[in-house]
Parts: C-alpha cells; structure tokens; sequence
C-alpha cells in the first residue's frame, strides 16, 4: 500500500497522515519518531490489517524515540 491508499484508509483517526508517514518510513527501513510510533502500535496496526504481527512486542520502539524526539528538538 502507498502512502495515499493508507491515508485514505485511516483518514478519520486521529494522528493518520503521522501513522500513514511512520507506516511509509518503517516500509523504507527510515529510522523516524514516526517509524518508532508505528511499530509501538504495531499490535493494533496488524489487527487492523496496516503491518505484519509479530511474535513479540517490540520494546525496543520507545527507546529508539526518545534520542530522536532530543535531536529534533536542538
């Protein structure tokens, strides 16, 4: 899926073109804050049918924000 069938798609849930771009970063293998947002939703993003599941919950997703969030900021 592009990033217009996405949008479209979750067009009416709140934050969605940040979930459709980290959706898109996280296809592209960008390491982004929203790529890192995606795949802390990525169980409810496969149940909704927008990302593979995984076995295991990927605790490493908010780690990986939080020096990026830093060096948005400076």
């Amino acid at each position: 899926m592009n990033y217009n069938q996405i949008h479209h798609l979750i067009s009416e849930l709140p934050g969605a073109q940040r979930i459709a771009e980290g959706l898109n970063d996280h296809r592209d293998h960008r390491h982004t804050p929203a790529s890192c947002l995606v795949r802390m939703a990525r169980p409810r993003l496969a149940k909704a049918g927008l990302m593979k599941a995984l076995p295991k919950h990927d605790t490493q997703a908010e780690l990986d924000l939080y020096p990026l969030l830093a060096s948005e900021s400076n």
